[in-house]
């Protein structure tokens, strides 16, 4: 049996054999043990994190967070943020030399930017979930409503075969500060 806490309030979940149970207790809120490789986030706790938009209680695998951590380094050499290189690359805004630091910066004021502009990408370093668990991003280059958000979404996933669930980080988790996006989950209706 696993334990995990999750949300404001202390909640453990006990997982025994496939059945999952979220159980409330009114402990202190215990470090996140979920984190073992040999343990992916369920569909129940992925929507349990979503839906309180505490999706940065998740963790990737190790070595894919090795990965994300050996990118960023690579990223942050050359630009002058993470967020200047996806404007570039997702949404292929140019760039220029800040000539302070010398690292490249997105040009997002310019009159070619369209600012109503989304992209719906693969997730390069997903959360370690289960397998059939799929975990995109949604970018935008605006502040967007849950609403609009969920238009997006559905325009790529047929829901009579997929259901999803999406978060946004609260501001104080995010790791990407100034372009607004979505975690999207999504899964093969069972």
């Amino acid at each position: 049996m696993a334990a995990l806490s999750l949300g404001h309030r202390s909640e453990a979940l006990a997982i025994n054999s496939s059945v999952l149970q979220i159980v409330a207790s009114e402990a202190a809120r215990p470090v996140l043990a979920f984190s073992d490789p040999g343990n992916p986030f369920p569909w129940e706790v992925v929507k349990h994190y979503a839906s309180r938009r505490e999706i940065h209680m998740m963790s990737r695998l190790p070595h894919v967070q090795d990965k994300y951590d050996e990118w960023s380094r690579s990223i942050r050499a050359d630009f002058q943020s993470i967020d200047d290189w996806l404007l570039s690359v997702v949404f292929n805004i140019s760039l220029e030399r800040c000539p302070e630091s010398g690292k490249l910066k997105a040009v997002r004021d310019s009159p070619a930017v369209n600012q109503a502009a989304y992209a719906f990408r693969k997730n390069d370093f997903p959360y370690n979930v289960e397998q059939g668990i799929h975990h995109n991003v949604l970018w935008t280059l605006q502040e967007t409503s849950d609403d609009e958000l969920r238009n997006i979404i559905e325009k790529h996933y047929d829901s009579s075969k997929v259901e999803y669930v999406f978060a946004v980080n609260r501001p104080q988790h995010r790791t990407v500060k100034t372009i607004y996006h979505a975690h999207v989950f999504s899964r093969e209706r069972p």
